[in-house]
């Protein structure tokens, strides 16, 4: 178990993460991130459709919200294939914070 601090301001993610609509309310002086260029080929040797997420590592604004992220179609249907974009945070204090 990870104990977080009481007085946190940001999160970093221990997972890949792409953000949905909380990217604008960011802090963008809060933001520190490396970008990672996504793709892959599915089991049948399809490729997957190319995207970029934040790594892990990558710290963020804390906002009120009980996730950061979403769920991204990468291969339509029939045979369909989602990847999950959601963060793992760890609460933290800013330098600022």
């Amino acid at each position: 178990m990870i104990k977080e601090i009481a007085e946190r301001d940001v999160f970093t993610t221990l997972s890949l993460y792409c953000p949905t609509d909380e990217f604008e309310p960011f802090d963008k002086n809060q933001i520190w991130y490396e970008l990672r260029k996504i793709q892959g080929k599915c089991s049948d040797g399809v490729m997957k459709k190319e995207f970029m997420m934040f790594s892990e590592g990558s710290t963020f604004p804390l906002l009120d919200q009980e996730f950061y992220g979403g769920v991204k179609e990468v291969r339509p249907a029939p045979k369909r294939v989602v990847e999950y974009e959601i963060a793992f945070p760890v609460g933290m204090r800013s330098r600022n914070g």
